[in-house]
């Protein structure tokens, strides 16, 4: 399952609730952060030519 429709199965399950506001938030911002090391990685290594 891709992570919008987990977010959005989540908003569904627990709508109004400032934790889970906080805890998609978080997940995003550690998405976003693997994401950018993933690509700082790959251009190290060269691994976008390959």
């Amino acid at each position: 399952m891709e992570l919008t429709q987990r977010i959005h199965k989540f908003k569904q399950t627990f709508p109004n609730s400032s934790d889970s506001k906080r805890i998609i938030v978080s997940i995003l911002d550690g998405t976003s952060k693997i994401k950018s090391e993933k690509l700082t990685f790959e251009n190290e290594l060269s691994l976008d030519e390959i």
